[in-house]
């Protein structure tokens, strides 16, 4: 079976749009609070829905959150949680 790049399976893997309006102080925000962070605004706009969720108690979003290491979470997670203080352990 021939062997498939990482950004692939990431296209692969994405292929639903979720859009949405905001006013333009929204937009400001949800704009300004990612660069800051050092991330695109399409990473931290998923990440804080789905750790939203997870904080919530649901467990798919538990689950896309902890096992989707892969596509950034854990990176966007340390970042969040850093905000808040909390030190996030290492995973190995």
């Amino acid at each position: 079976m021939p062997k498939t790049s990482k950004v692939t399976k990431k296209r692969e893997g994405k292929t639903e749009v979720i859009g949405f309006k905001v006013t333009p102080k929204e937009k400001e925000l949800i704009i300004t609070n990612p660069e800051k962070m050092g991330m695109p605004v399409n990473q931290y706009a998923r990440v804080s829905v789905l750790m939203s969720m997870a904080f919530e108690g649901n467990i798919d979003a538990m689950k896309i959150v902890f096992f989707g290491v892969r596509d950034g979470f854990k990176e966007a997670l340390a970042a969040k949680l850093e905000n808040m203080n909390i030190q996030l352990p290492e995973f190995t």
